[in-house]
């Protein structure tokens, strides 16, 4: 009677081989620590299951990489079953259950040991900010002739801890300790990404001996490196105030932020929450859509897409993690200073302010996403690589195409019913431009949209709006909304159908002083937008 797919399967064998007379002491540790740690352990090994389990008629799947484990029903514990088939027939079989406490700790627990560390260097110099990177390195050396001389183990666990003591040595240095001194100041800042002592060195010696351009405008151009290297050499504004930018739908992809859930409870602790309020709203639990069980082939790789893809199911499973992302940050002491989301974002940012409570964000979430997965025709949406005006221009010729998105200079979103939206494409790459479809199977942000957004503005005036207790800057008319709850529920209704004013809603950001712009969810397609509308900034 269990549902398919519930329950992860795996063996410890995959790791360590046989243990024969031991039998079942591994998997004993290892499900006793899952249990603790609340995530499901990998299995490793499998390309492809054998068909004669039939996995898709079953409770049960092959459980190929770590994820955390959601409880689907707060009232029971989680519990796993272990059996161990030792030499000579004897076969032992136990179930464990996680301890729930009588009193719940404050913080869960959470490993101060991460898969990588953050390295920061700060100084008034690029001499000096040299000198603080070869204190570094002689950190790594001290280490490696301590291994040398084999007074340690070589233990993975250890040169992780090592990792982060370096880390801590750096980030102190780079710390005011003259109270004479401003941060201001240093204006020469590094910060890198490592994940083991050997990759810390290389990337920490390749920055020092990194070629200069004779050019003097080129010479200390900031450094962006992918691989996880960060430099600036321009005075930062340290009273910038920080903006923080919601996702909204297009960002979605199933196992987003997979690798903070099983580090941070509260992405988990979200998604659980969100399962139980929309558990009368979907067929099965919402953290089933962003983390489905590992996929072996395309096809199931492209079902779990179009599932997590449908917009009753996006726009809560975004709402969700925006609200985890914030909170992640909140734990580290980054709150923002404003905030402002892009299309659906744009209700995150509402609940960010103060305005709804995570309740209301839940539920009508997943009422706007049923109500605009059914509009009144098929519409897409495509995305021009091109100026507003250039494509304002070719809009003119086309009946049933409106501009949907001014996300950029460079990038224009337009939105129309299917056959409109077909010819318009045709047009537009016979002129040269670079158009992209988008992943939707509605005109959102256009007129198509108004018997929707009737609906949804049905569903809006049942919801208690209060006053913002931060700026929130609108897509509608890229400006800060009113305190009036009134007023801001009369913008969200025309928010439906109205254009999204992405650029000028950055400009105005940035006009109230926001210096730094955080995207507060899963992806990096809004950072790449605030990229595109400031190509001279930093």
């Amino acid at each position: 009677g269990a549902d398919k797919n519930s329950c992860a399967i795996g063996s410890v064998k995959t790791n360590i081989g046989h243990t024969k007379c031991t039998a079942g002491l591994a998997s004993t540790i290892k499900v006793a620590k899952a249990l603790f740690h609340k995530v499901l352990p990998p299995t490793i090994g499998v390309a492809e299951p054998n068909q004669a389990c039939n996995f898709d008629k079953n409770p049960f799947y092959i459980n190929s990489q770590a994820r955390p484990w959601v409880n689907k029903d707060p009232h029971t514990p989680r519990r796993a079953a272990i059996s161990a088939f030792g030499f000579g027939g004897t076969n032992f079989h136990a179930v464990l259950e996680e301890y729930r406490p009588v009193m719940p700790p404050v913080n869960e627990f959470a490993s101060d040991l991460f898969p990588a560390e953050l390295f920061v260097y700060r100084a008034r110099t690029k001499e000096e900010l040299a000198a603080a990177i070869r204190k570094s390195l002689k950190d790594l050396d001290q280490i490696q002739a301590i291994k040398e001389l084999g007074l340690e183990s070589e233990a993975v666990s250890l040169d992780k801890r090592r990792l982060l003591e370096i880390s801590r040595r750096a980030f102190n240095r780079a710390r005011i300790h003259d109270h004479n001194e401003t941060l201001e100041a240093r204006i020469c800042s590094l910060a890198l990404i490592a994940t083991n002592l050997d990759e810390l060195r290389t990337k920490l010696t390749e920055f020092l001996n990194r070629p200069t351009s004779p050019e003097p405008a080129d010479k200390d151009k900031p450094m962006k490196d992918p691989r996880g290297i960060y430099y600036s050499s321009t005075a930062a504004a340290m009273n910038n105030k920080i903006g923080f930018l919601f996702p909204g739908q297009g960002s979605q992809r199933p196992d987003m932020l997979l690798d903070l859930s099983l580090y941070f409870p509260e992405i988990r602790q979200e998604l659980e929450e969100a399962d139980a309020a929309l558990a009368d709203c979907l067929d099965r639990p919402l953290s089933s859509f962003i983390y489905p069980p590992p996929s072996f082939d395309q096809n199931s790789l492209a079902q779990q897409k179009k599932e997590l893809d449908d917009t009753r199911v996006a726009q809560p499973a975004l709402g969700t993690l925006d609200m985890a992302s914030m909170r992640i940050l909140a734990s580290f002491g980054i709150k923002p200073d404003m905030v402002a989301g892009h299309s659906y974002g744009e209700y995150v940012a509402l609940w960010a302010a103060g305005v709804i409570d995570k309740k209301s964000l839940t539920e009508i979430s997943a009422e706007r996403g049923r109500i605009l997965a059914t509009p009144d025709q098929e519409g897409g949406m495509l995305a021009v690589l091109s100026s507003g005006d250039t494509v304002e221009d070719l809009v003119e010729d086309h009946d049933g195409v409106s501009i949907a998105n001014h996300n950029s200079p460079k990038q224009t979103v337009v939105a129309g019913n299917s056959a409109s939206i077909e010819s318009f494409s045709t047009r537009a790459q016979e002129m040269g431009l670079v158009v992209k479809s988008m992943a939707v199977s509605q005109a959102f942000h256009s007129p198509l949209m108004l018997n929707a957004g009737q609906k949804l503005a049905e569903k809006l005036k049942g919801l208690e709006f209060s006053k913002p207790e931060l700026p929130i800057f609108s897509n509608t008319t890229g400006e800060v909304y009113s305190k009036d709850p009134e007023r801001i529920r009369k913008t969200l209704i025309e928010h439906t159908t109205a254009a999204v004013k992405f650029s000028q809603l950055l400009k105005n950001m940035h006009a109230a002083g926001a210096g730094v712009i955080i995207e507060c969810g899963p992806g990096a397609i809004l950072t790449a937008l605030v990229e595109s509308n400031f190509p001279d900034r930093e």
